[in-house]
């Protein structure tokens, strides 16, 4: 058999492409664990609203305590993709692809939050920014979820 007629071996193993969604999940959960924390702490009374904003009218802080408490299980599931990912279990995939809907879920909220208590329309320039970047990231990465050779080859387990 010549060179040119051999087929060259699937890919396999947490390498190539498959690095990027580790280093992105590894920084949401930084992120989540930070968001979560501070509004947390806000929605109790711990700390004082960011920017010296007056504090949220009960509806408003009971969905800043909802959305915070939601980021905290967000926090815990991505903890459970990442100890999947490095097991390389056969359900990371679908893991990751539940990861990428839950994390524009959550974005999606934190806007119209945002639109909720906005106090001028610059303020919704960051929520819009993020929402997009979210968007764009589950666009690239849920179907590479779904059709990359090196994801099949390398979570079998």
């Amino acid at each position: 058999m010549t060179e040119a007629t051999q087929s060259a071996p699937a890919p396999r193993g947490i390498g190539g492409w498959l690095i990027l969604p580790i280093v992105h999940l590894g920084l949401n959960a930084i992120l989540i664990a930070l968001n979560a924390a501070t509004g947390i702490a806000e929605g109790y009374g711990l700390i004082a609203p960011a920017g010296g904003a007056p504090p949220l009218p009960h509806d408003l802080n009971l969905a800043l305590l909802t959305m915070s408490w939601f980021e905290a299980g967000l926090l815990a599931y991505a903890g459970l993709c990442a100890v999947q990912f490095a097991r390389a279990r056969k359900q990371v995939p679908y893991l990751m692809i539940g990861f990428y809907v839950l994390l524009l879920t959550m974005t999606l909220a934190e806007y119209f939050f945002a639109d909720a208590v906005k106090t001028s329309p610059e303020s919704l320039s960051e929520p819009i920014r993020a929402a997009v970047r979210t968007a764009i990231a589950a666009a690239v990465w849920i179907p590479y979820f779904l059709v990359s050779k090196r994801v099949k080859n390398t979570f079998v387990r």
